[in-house]
């Protein structure tokens, strides 16, 4: 089987260049719909880098990274996490998202396989079996869109700072 290729400057501790790992990638399109002003792009840019450190954060079991790539980031996740347990992280946190900016932005989820490869270093001849095409350009990433999202509800603890809390921490920073 071939897997998109994630290369990367560095692999992070704990994975090894040529491994298949997990890969999440959120990508935020229309931002430009919410943020009017200086506030609603510092949120939409936070929450941006923090959905990917959610990933990371509730699923520490297996052991996530989060690298970057091209300006899009990636959270890593070892080959033995609960697929179905992710996919159910994904989706509350696509419905925060969408409720928080006010269904103004729109976010795809990602959730693949993928090669990882560290720049300059060099591959043996099984593992190089295993490459197929750049990861922005493989149709692995493009047929990996998480389909849904979970419906809001106000009573579960949220993920994702909510937009009022965020404009609260922010007029107590600058007072």
């Amino acid at each position: 089987m071939k897997y998109p290729i994630l290369e990367i400057a560095q692999v992070p501790r704990g994975f090894k260049s040529s491994e298949a790992a997990y890969l999440v990638n959120f990508v935020f399109e229309g931002k430009e719909n919410f943020a009017t002003d200086e506030l609603r792009e510092s949120y939409i840019n936070f929450i941006e880098r923090e959905v990917h450190g959610l990933i990371e954060s509730l699923h520490i079991l297996y052991r996530p990274e989060i690298v970057q790539l091209d300006g899009q980031y990636f959270v890593l996740l070892k080959d033995n996490m609960d697929e179905y347990q992710v996919r159910d992280t994904i989706k509350k946190i696509l419905g925060e998202v969408n409720q928080y900016t006010e269904g103004k932005v729109k976010v795809t989820a990602h959730l693949l396989m993928g090669l990882l490869l560290e720049q300059g270093k060099v591959i043996s001849v099984f593992k190089s079996r295993k490459m197929g095409d750049p990861i922005f350009t493989s149709t692995e990433y493009a047929n990996s869109v998480v389909e849904g999202m979970k419906p809001f509800d106000p009573k579960e603890l949220s993920f994702v700072t909510p937009w009022q809390e965020f404009v609260m921490l922010h007029s107590k920073k600058t007072n």
